[in-house]
């Protein structure tokens, strides 16, 4: 025994469209709140928005290994994940952690250098968006001094004694370091 459930054409595709939609809105907002994105218009965030896809990865799962090749850049969409770095010795010493809205991998991308952290979820589940290569360098070129001031922050954040420093601090720090 089996019921058969039907659906026209019509509500099909309605239905179709409106969850496209929905999920359209949901990258869009959540790239807004994105401290990386918040300064661009409209037409930019539109198509990074298309371009996103979404993946999940479990607790302990390695989002990202030191030493692989850079091929993604990932915004946390739910969740937490660990950043951290392998020493000599095979101990993983924690940079960072990072949370929804925030971003990694771009560093592998942007010097075309192998990965120089780990990326290790943390939540029982994690959800990040996550851009490919060719989508990145094409539409993050422009935002290149942005992201190389970004990604110095975040440096800094996970130095131990620059942990006390508000955000304007880091900034300063991080200019500093840039020049």
């Amino acid at each position: 025994n089996c019921q058969l459930w039907a659906v026209d054409r019509v509500t099909f595709r309605t239905l179709l469209a409106s969850t496209a939609s929905h999920s359209r809105d949901e990258k869009v907002a959540a790239l807004r709140n994105v401290s990386l994105f918040q300064n661009l218009n409209d037409a930019a965030i539109d198509r990074i928005s298309d371009a996103l896809q979404i993946v999940t990865f479990a607790s302990g799962d390695y989002i990202i290994k030191q030493g692989d090749l850079g091929d993604r850049f990932y915004v946390v969409k739910s969740g937490e994940v660990i950043v951290t770095q392998s020493s000599s010795g095979g101990y993983e010493n924690e940079l960072t952690r990072c949370q929804v809205g925030d971003y990694f991998g771009e560093i592998a991308l942007m010097q075309d250098e192998p990965r120089k952290a780990n990326v290790k979820a943390l939540s029982p589940t994690v959800e990040c968006y996550s851009l490919d290569r060719a989508s990145f360098t094409s539409m993050m070129g422009s935002l290149k001094t942005v992201l190389e001031k970004n990604t110095s922050i975040q440096l800094l954040k996970g130095v131990h004694l620059l942990k006390g420093l508000s955000a304007e601090e880091l900034e300063k720090v991080a200019a500093a370091v840039q020049h």
